[in-house]
């Protein structure tokens, strides 16, 4: 019997890698070409070549939207330093506004402007952010596979009602 793939369909993956975690997902609709889109984190320049050459390996048609959602943990609230100089440039244009009946700002309020808190720089070794990009690859990779599965799933559930349209107009 004839196997036949639908065009729509999803997948996804997650991973984790040293200080990153990432979620992958995989989407299809309708495309008479396979038209692969990609949206990956900043950084990772070589997912992109990886997802459009690993979507082709699985697919031929399509309009196929990629996406690598990650996030590197926190170092946490301890590694946090207060910029003091922008703090009391803060302080000062809030006292002045002040002075002019303005509401004074809360201590939460001055922490959230821009400037104020400074996290450490955060460095990634090569050998780290290569091992991250590996796993994020391989995530891509599970994601694909799982669309193609989803697109399979659709074509065996067409396929019945092709063929009755076939056979109705045999008939």
């Amino acid at each position: 019997m004839t196997t036949i793939s639908g065009m729509t369909g999803f997948g996804r993956a997650e991973g984790a890698e040293g200080d990153w975690s990432w979620s992958v997902e995989a989407r299809s609709v309708n495309g008479r070409n396979l038209e692969v889109r990609f949206r990956g984190p900043p950084g990772f320049d070589a997912l992109e070549r990886h997802a459009k050459a690993a979507a082709q390996a699985r697919l031929s048609r399509g309009q196929v939207t990629l996406g690598v959602q990650a996030v590197r943990a926190t170092l946490g609230a301890a590694a946090l330093k207060v910029n003091q100089d922008i703090l009391a440039r803060y302080l000062t244009l809030a006292n002045q506004l002040a002075e002019e009946g303005a509401t004074p700002p809360s201590a939460d309020g001055l922490l959230s402007l821009r400037g104020v808190l400074e996290a450490p720089e955060e460095v990634d070794y090569p050998e780290v952010r290569a091992a991250a990009e590996a796993a994020m690859a391989a995530a891509i990779d599970l994601a694909l596979d799982a669309l193609k599965i989803s697109r399979d799933r659709e074509g065996a559930q067409l396929l019945p009602v092709i063929a009755d349209f076939i056979d109705r107009i045999e008939a």
